[in-house]
């Protein structure tokens, strides 16, 4: 007897099709809402573009150009070989993570995404390795923190050491323990099935992940680490003017792409505004923002943090709340990032099989343990801001502003690769020490 065949879905029906018609559902009503609402519409996205071109332009400008650049002259190869052995102890990563972690440490959201794509597309990092780069460089700019919150915000500069501490200590506790948590990945060791795309023996060499017992048959981890630089510009081929082009180009680019999200962002948080939604969050989160000791005005602060950093740190700021419950909430928004950030990433990340899951839910661990380092280490008589944070806290108006922000920025970009160059010179001491030590 002939079996009898199975009924097939319908087309159309699954969780598939839930998504899409979700998602349309969604597009549908946002771009109804602009159209009901056109004055709020081009108000948004005039503060929008304002926040762009006045604050976000000028300060990450110098760090994207100055990324892209240092990784195609080849010195991304050359600190991988000399900062390896601390990078695989601490995060699991290879050493040319450092450079992305300090580029990403001093520039901020999302540039830590996009010389980690790039990274993971030349070969350079496993899916996992590049999934665990994601989480630790992934920070807010420290003239944001420092100048913008705790100066403008706050109104209170000393606030910015505080700020800025808990905020790079709990992206170092992030990273450390996703490593811990994926015990299997950290040792993967670019292991078959790791997801590293295309992944050759030079290319092994110039990312920094030979062996230290390599390093020292081929010489002292300097010379080795040279090596790696010359290898990487013999395969690379450009000339230094258009590596430069090549780096204004992705950079400006990259940089357009992060505009459009941040007008976006502050044109929805408008209309949801004016949809009265970030006031009914007030009445839906009042009895765990008394629990927290925040005020109910505090949960449309919330809700914005979690759509967009900036407006979600300026409605917290606001909030009549006591200092310590406030810069908790504004300690785990910075953490956070905002789903604004969620999406730049996923746009700087496409087309690689790199996952937005592990990236989340370290966004949502990081903002954790940020609020619980602020509430722990909270002292108004020990906070000073930085000397070099001076300069952005209270620009001048108009040109002047963007001026002095671009050269803020230009000074941190120095600092980071000094301290790179410091970082590199120990590890390069330490390793020729070592050898001198053996018998």
């Amino acid at each position: 007897m002939a079996a009898r065949p199975t009924a097939a879905r319908p087309a159309g029906f699954g969780p598939g099709a839930a998504q899409a018609a979700l998602a349309a559902l969604a597009a549908t009503a946002f771009a109804a809402a602009m159209l009901a609402r056109p004055d709020l519409t081009l108000a948004a996205a005039r503060q929008g573009a304002e926040l762009w071109w006045n604050n976000v332009l000028p300060a990450l400008l110098p760090f994207f150009v100055g990324g892209q650049l240092l990784l195609g002259l080849g010195v991304g190869s050359f600190l991988g070989v000399l900062l390896e052995p601390a990078l695989r102890l601490v995060f699991a990563l290879p050493g040319s993570a450092g450079l992305v972690v300090a580029m990403a440490a001093g520039s901020g959201y999302p540039f830590g995404a996009v010389l980690t794509a790039r990274l993971y597309r030349e070969g350079h990092l496993t899916r996992p390795e590049a999934e665990r780069l994601l989480a630790v460089a992934a920070t807010a700019n420290p003239l944001f923190t420092g100048g913008t919150v705790a100066s403008a915000m706050l109104g209170n500069p000393g606030l910015a050491g505080l700020l800025l501490a808990v905020h790079y200590l709990a992206a170092l506790a992030t990273g450390v323990l996703l490593r811990l948590l994926h015990p299997a990945d950290a040792a993967g060791n670019g292991a078959a099935g790791n997801g590293r795309p295309g992944r050759s023996e030079a290319a092994s060499g110039d990312a920094g992940s030979a062996p230290p017992a390599a390093h020292n048959e081929r010489g002292t981890l300097l010379r080795t680490a040279w090596r790696a630089l010359l290898r990487h510009r013999e395969r690379d081929g450009r000339a230094g003017p258009e590596i430069l082009a090549e780096a204004v180009e992705e950079a400006v680019r990259t940089l357009l792409l992060v505009g459009g999200f941040i007008i976006l962002g502050a044109v929805l948080l408008r209309l949801l505004d004016a949809a009265g939604l970030l006031d009914a969050a007030d009445s839906v989160l009042a009895p765990v923002l008394v629990a927290m000791g925040l005020p109910p005005a505090a949960g449309a602060g919330l809700l914005a943090g979690l759509l967009e950093i900036t407006n979600g740190a300026q409605h917290l700021a606001a909030a009549p709340a006591p200092p310590l419950p406030r810069l908790a909430a504004l300690s785990a928004v910075l953490g956070w990032g905002g789903l604004s950030v969620l999406a730049q990433v996923a746009a700087v990340t496409r087309g690689t099989r790199l996952r937005l899951g592990p990236f989340v839910a370290a966004r949502a661990l990081h903002a954790t343990l940020a609020a619980l380092l602020t509430v722990a280490l909270y002292d108004p008589a020990r906070h000073a801001i930085p000397a070099w944070l001076g300069p952005a806290a209270a620009p001048p108006g108009g040109a002047a502003a963007w001026l002095a922000l671009l050269a803020a920025a230009g000074h941190l970009l120095a600092l980071t690769v000094a301290g790179l160059a410091a970082a590199s010179a120990v590890a390069a001491t330490a390793a020729l020490a070592g050898k001198r030590m053996r018998p």
